[in-house]
């Protein structure tokens, strides 16, 4: 097997071999190593040291008043005259003032503007229109002395000549404006709080943030971003510093240059746990660029209005909401993981539910505040229960006294709603914060008349067999985060789906409605009845089905925009929801297109059944579309295994004997003419364009499963050739951090991957995992250029998808933590290999396995963010890998 590993990345703010992004579209241009040498920063108008980042910390006690020290593992971007945006990362372990970064440019190539930060975004730009962004909210922790954002350009400079020439660089312009903020407290009623954050508008027309691009030659920056909108910086402390006596606060923001002018009045308001202060500052001289201006408040000394002063002893004890008040929308019901559960053989610890009769908050008293997350969420018009500290107090919302277990109050997801308590002594105010985690709710409400039914043990549900007769009994509505309707008492009927998940804890559904819909807009157009629930069970990130869908379809755009016929024609589409099941919220699922023969999914002719349906009872192979699926759970009605590779190939419709032995023929001489190299014949037969983009996704995700094979899809359409796609079913083995599952398996005695992400995996075919036609097509010159032909469209296709990973983990932010709680990773159901006659398996005999903790490699990450980085990570890796081996022409031609 040839293998090929990418040249280490190194350069003036280094790069890592996996993190190597310069453009390589001459499969035998290669990467040239090298180090540039950080020589100063930029001294403002006062001497002192300048140039503040986003990774960068400030040491005060210098003599110059303050320095700007890199923090390790910085990156910068290079351009060069052939190389566009290299990521260079910096050496130092330490903070340093000026570090070394290494990285790669083409080979021969000299290294001209570098900038900070990094963005990968400017992969394909030019160094005339650098690409960035001035967030409106920034923070300062004052204990890591770390400023929220600032923007640098550089000019390389060459010395020496061959091996030993060397690159420095200074950073020539920092064409952004810095603002330092001093806050003394001391005589006010401030003093001794925490602050939280501080707000600095400018007067209508000014910009303060925003989008922007960069000429890095000339260091000009044009505005992207209209400037209305962008007047006003929210400067955040996350570690809410104590305003303390006769102490001086310091803390810095970056803002645009000119957004602040002579004469400028600028509102501020600070915040802190227990005030709100307002205040104004008159602006003395225009805000330029390469500059940082001072501003200090001495608040005594300053005009404020100074807001909620706290009472004392005036504070809630408790609050929340109770089942019997809020009938419908807090429900009595809720999952949880049972440690104590038996499982038998001494395994302990699954998924249960229990009754409750409150939903509670989180009472703060010190910041005066009461948030609460209830992620399945869609009426927020609820009748509170709380108690007071103070018996005499009344609550009063918007001027109306709220009764505890009585008054309704309307809260707006995520919005705090002022509650006021009042006494004679005066009045103190909380912020009551009430949400769902922001993704749509689906509602299932089931008539209970299915003709076959399933215990679901860890839910207390009784739910519809995947065999049970389809029904039109049951109801489907779908609300937006917002509370608002998506879809409204849609008749439909619901029940198990797939064949390895729906024996898992958390189960799969498929849902069948009366009547087509657009369930939330997920399809492109048009409407369809068959959808699909899926649980992601055996996937921490819960988004690698819908990141393969979403990679796949880009590649179909990518083929039209270039003006070609997409290889893959349709792949499903979803998103990420909460699912509500009878009145028990059962965790975060992907409701997506079921993959159909349709004019809006997979556009081919009308499935069999249809043509029959509609009066021919005698079809021939040109008057029907067939949709195959190979699996080797060989459960469907029409079946056949083929001659010579044993492939499992079944038909998604009923078809007639005929039809099923004339496409059995043809399917059999495909492999047949494949296994005698008669590779002409084979490709009159075989689509190989959507066979090699199919193979792109697959080998991408690092997804096994069509190795026996597994949801493997193909179709005809009439007797035309045979076409791979759509993609399906990438929830549990995919997208590996292959060095974290070896080492935890290593850990445990037991053997680990057994391959490479610089390995393809079609090479590992034997007998009994034969990976389709793969082994057979890759010993085709023909197949082979090809593969490389079509991945200079596929690869960035697939590249620009890893922004896809950042958006739906944002999407799913909230919702994991939930989802987890109720399934989480480390429980018994996971643990045990074999569990056999539980009344939740008794259907399925055998189930769980230690492959759903050490699989992926990400299980064992504690935060969601650090789950959401390693899939960006492992994506990446994986593709970078691909590019460089299919470039390279690194395929396995020898493969059993």
């Amino acid at each position: 097997m040839h293998t090929h590993k990418l040249l280490t990345c190194l350069a003036a703010a280094t790069i890592v071999a996996s993190a190597c992004v310069s453009e390589v579209k001459d499969p035998n241009e290669g990467m040239e190593e090298m180090t540039l040498e950080l020589l100063n920063s930029i001294p403002d108008e006062g001497g002192e040291l300048f140039g503040p980042d986003t990774r960068t910390t400030f040491d005060e006690s210098v003599t110059t008043g303050w320095a700007t020290l890199w923090s390790p593992r910085e990156y910068i971007g290079v351009y060069g005259n052939r190389t566009k945006n290299a990521r260079f990362r910096s050496t130092n372990n330490e903070d340093a003032a000026a570090p070394s970064f290494k990285g790669s440019v083409y080979w021969g190539d000299t290294p001209k503007y570098t900038y900070y930060p990094y963005s990968a975004d400017n992969r394909s730009v030019a160094y005339t229109a650098v690409k960035q962004t001035l967030p409106t909210e920034q923070s300062f922790n004052t204990q890591e002395r770390v400023i929220a954002y600032d923007f640098k350009i550089g000019s390389v400079t060459t010395s020496g000549s061959g091996w030993r020439k060397s690159y420095t660089f200074n950073w020539d312009a920092m064409p952004l404006t810095f603002v330092r903020i001093k806050i003394n407290a001391t005589g006010t009623a401030l003093e001794g709080e925490k602050i939280q954050s501080i707000t600095m508008t400018a007067p209508e027309g000014r910009r303060l943030a925003g989008n922007f691009t960069a000429n890095l030659s000339t260091h000009a920056l044009t505005w992207t971003t209209d400037a209305d909108g962008y007047n006003s910086i929210v400067l955040s402390y996350p570690d809410t510093p104590e305003l303390s006596a006769d102490e001086t606060l310091t803390s810095y923001l970056t803002c645009a240059p000119m957004g602040v002018q002579n004469g400028d009045v600028l509102n501020f308001v600070i915040k802190t746990n227990k005030h709100v202060v307002k205040t104004t500052k008159t602006i003395p001289r225009d805000y330029e660029a390469n500059r940082m201006y001072g501003m200090t408040f001495n608040l005594a000394s300053m005009d404020l209005e100074v807001e909620g002063i706290p009472v004392e002893n005036l504070d809630f004890e408790s609050f929340g909401f109770a089942v019997s008040d809020n009938a419908g929308k807090i429900f009595g019901q809720e999952l949880y993981y049972n440690s104590d559960y038996n499982l038998g053989n001494s395994v302990y610890g699954a998924t249960d539910h229990r009754s409750i009769d409150m939903k509670s908050l989180t009472v703060d008293t010190e910041n005066k505040t009461i948030e609460g997350c209830i992620p399945y969420l869609y009426d927020f018009t609820l009748i509170p229960t709380f108690t007071l500290t103070n018996d005499d107090a009344k609550v009063i919302v918007d001027g109306e006294e709220i009764i505890s277990g009585k008054t309704p109050v309307t809260f707006t997801n995520g919005e705090p709603v002022v509650f006021e308590l009042a006494t004679d002594a005066g009045s103190n105010y909380y912020d009551v914060t009430v949400s769902n985690t922001g993704l749509p709710i689906v509602v299932l409400t089931s008539n209970g008349s299915a003709s076959e039914t399933v215990n679901w043990r860890q839910t207390g549900l009784t739910v519809n067999a995947k065999r049970a007769d389809w029904t039109e009994n049951d109801i489907l509505n779908i609300y937006n985060a917002d509370g608002s309707i998506s879809a409204q008492d849609l008749t439909c009927g619901f029940r198990l789906r797939g064949n390895s998940t729906r024996k898992y804890p958390k189960k799969p559904f498929a849902i069948k409605l009366a009547d087509k819909a657009n369930l939330l807009d997920i399809m492109p157009s048009g409407s369809h009845k068959r959808w699909c629930l899926l649980a992601n069970w055996g996937d921490h990130s819960m988004m690698r089905n819908a990141l393969t869908f979403a990679a796949a379809n880009r590649t179909i755009d990518a083929w039209k925009n270039a003006g070609i016929d997409p290889g893959l024609i349709w792949n499903p589409s979803g998103k990420n929801v909460e699912l509500v099941i009878d009145g028990v919220h059962v965790g975060n699922y992907l409701l997506c297109e079921q993959i159909k023969i349709s004019g809006k999914r997979l556009d081919i002719n009308d499935a069999y059944e249809d043509v029959v349906e509609d009066g021919n009872s005698n079809p021939a192979l040109d008057d029907c579309g067939y949709l195959m699926e190979f699996d080797d759970n060989y459960d469907e009605n029409y079946k056949f295994y083929t001659t010579y590779r044993s492939l499992p190939c079944m038909f998604k419709d009923d078809i007639n004997n005929s039809l099923l032995s004339e496409i059995k023929t043809k399917v059999n001489n495909i492999e047949s003419y494949l296994v005698n190299d008669n590779y002409d014949a084979a490709f009159e037969l075989l689509d190989i364009y959507s066979v090699i983009d199919w193979w792109f996704i697959h080998e991408l995700a690092m997804n096994k499963e069509y190795r026996h094979p597994k949801s493997v899809y193909m179709y005809m359409n009439g007797d035309s050739k045979l076409f791979a796609g759509p993609v399906w079913d990438f929830d549990y083995q995919t997208y590996p951090n292959v060095s974290n599952v070896n080492s935890i398996h290593a850990a445990a005695g037991q053997s680990g991957f057994g391959y490479d992400v610089s390995e393809w995996l079609y090479g590992g075919s034997n007998s009994s995992d034969p990976y389709m036609w793969y082994p057979l097509l890759f010993k085709s010159a023909t197949f082979r250029e090809a593969v490389q032909a079509r991945w200079e469209v596929m690869g960035p296709a697939l590249r620009a998808a890893v922004n896809d990973i950042a958006s739906m983990g944002q999407a799913n932010m909230k919702s994991w933590a939930y989802n987890f709680a109720m399934w989480p990773i480390e429980s018994g159901e996971r643990q045990r290999r074999y569990v056999y006659n539980l009344p939740d398996v008794q259907e399925m005999g055998i189930q769980y396995d230690t492959w759903f903790i050490e699989y992926c490699g990400d299980e064992r990450l504690t935060t969601y963010q650090e789950v959401v980085n390693n899939l960006q990570s492992v994506y990446l890796e994986r593709l970078n890998e691909m590019d460089a081996m299919i470039s390279n022409g690194d395929f396995v031609t020898n493969a059993n």
